[in-house]
């Protein structure tokens, strides 16, 4: 039997646009992809797994990009990730931020307008939702990378169920 939980338009839309309220939250790291960016500076494309209070995942899409603009994000990352030597030394490769676990600063980013040709159905003037990002990579106090595992860090959590 295939099982499913049914939602009507409502909840699905509900459950899709639900944003985490501005804070720290731990997080896994899964590369997606390396690329190039649109200006040519080396970028990393990530899904953030954050994970809320209730153990629930919320995946947050972000772009470490390479360029000076946004090094300060890629060096606070490396820190987070227990990366930084392999950054100084230029032995870091973006595979060795796969499944880390690191505590993120995530905000709330204002939708913006749909463009007319992208609107469908849509009246003029429809604004994508808001959306979570990522503000930042969090070091802790001790300067230490998390090593939390947000999972099994929740004590209501058994880890021992088979899934």
């Amino acid at each position: 039997m295939f099982d499913y939980t049914v939602m009507s338009k409502e909840e699905a839309e509900k459950a899709r646009y639900s944003l985490l309220d501005k804070g720290t939250y731990e997080a896994a790291l899964k590369v997606i992809e390396d690329r190039l960016s649109k200006n040519g500076d080396p970028q990393i494309i990530l899904n953030v797994n954050v994970y809320d209070k209730n153990g629930n995942i919320h995946i947050i899409k972000e772009w470490l990009t390479f360029s000076k603009k946004m090094m300060w994000k890629v060096l606070h990352c490396m820190k987070a990730c227990g990366l930084q030597d392999e950054y100084t030394s230029k032995k870091f490769q973006p595979l060795m931020l796969d499944n880390k676990v690191v505590k993120v600063s995530v905000g709330i980013q204002k939708g913006q307008p749909i463009p007319d040709h992208k609107l469908g159905d849509r009246p003029p003037g429809t604004f994508y939702p808001d959306q979570n990002c990522i503000d930042d990579y969090c070091v802790s106090v001790n300067h230490e990378p998390s090593k939390l595992n947000p999972i099994k860090s929740d004590p209501e959590f058994d880890s021992e169920i088979p899934f």
